[in-house]
């Protein structure tokens, strides 16, 4: 399943104030974010912090239903940005020329809550 349309919902509005990861399904691409997602476990007194630089301007969030894992992606274009048009800021989608490189890095920090 691709998305067809950008859109907001309750859902995405909840996740800056955060959400048990059980309690919600979801498979969404975000624009827009800060480069800067925090995941706790209340449970452990811990966190990871992830941090993205530029061009990693879209968040990929996989929550499956009734399994006990989910996934968070910082990723460089919006999902099937290939059939969304020529090269574009809007869905991340760029051409780089034979021998061209695009680099970015991710950051992941683990850290005591509290």
């Amino acid at each position: 399943m691709l998305p067809t349309e950008l859109a907001s919902s309750l859902v995405t509005t909840r996740l800056s104030a955060g959400v048990a990861i059980d309690s919600v399904p979801l498979d969404n691409g975000f624009t827009g974010w800060s480069r800067r997602a925090v995941i706790d476990w209340p449970e452990l007194g811990a966190r990871l912090v992830v941090t993205a630089e530029s061009p990693l301007d879209f968040l990929t969030v996989f929550i499956p239903p009734d399994l006990p894992f989910f996934c968070v992606e910082p990723v460089s274009h919006a999902t099937d940005a290939v059939n969304l048009g020529g090269p574009s800021a809007d869905v991340g989608r760029r051409q780089l020329d034979p021998g061209a490189t695009l680099r970015a890095s991710i950051t992941l920090a683990a850290e005591l809550a509290g």
